[in-house]
């Protein structure tokens, strides 16, 4: 049996949440340029990590928000709440998945990098050649404005 694991990845940005028929103006989001695992190496990725059994103490809905509030702090220096957090998508396989998540009005100046993974703030319309290729489509859904349930893609 092959094992599962769950990932949270969350975009954070520095302005107000879209509304309906109005399309963000020019925001910027928070990546982290990868290190580990070696296929996202030099690529910028969402900040996010792996959900651990501890993230679960608040029941196994939660354990995504949990994971993520925590990783966002670990990884910026950054805290903040489970309520600033919208899952927005869900993929995966049989073997992974991935829990998204988007926060506006985040104060971006304030992340810093506090690992070896360093944290860059880029322009929305203005993504570098190095963000991971689901990037492109994953952060233009999560900045859309219409209030869509959370959507699950399974391969």
């Amino acid at each position: 049996m092959t094992e599962f694991t769950s990932y949270c990845l969350g975009f954070a940005f520095d302005i107000p949440q879209p509304k309906p028929n109005m399309w963000p103006q020019r925001g910027r989001v928070a990546l982290i340029r990868k290190i580990k695992p070696e296929w996202q190496a030099g690529h910028l990725n969402g900040i996010g990590g792996m959900i651990e059994d501890f993230d679960r103490d608040h029941g196994a809905s939660c354990a995504g928000l949990e994971a993520m509030v925590r990783e966002f702090r670990e990884e910026t220096g950054f805290s903040t709440q489970v309520e600033v957090w919208q899952s927005f998508h869900i993929m995966g396989n049989d073997s992974w998945q991935v829990e998204c998540f988007k926060a506006f009005n985040i104060p971006l100046e304030q992340l810093k990098s506090t690992t070896d993974e360093k944290v860059v703030i880029t322009y929305v319309d203005q993504l570098p050649g190095s963000v991971l290729f689901n990037l492109r489509w994953l952060i233009p859904l999560s900045l859309d404005p219409q209030p869509l349930p959370t959507m699950q893609v399974y391969r």
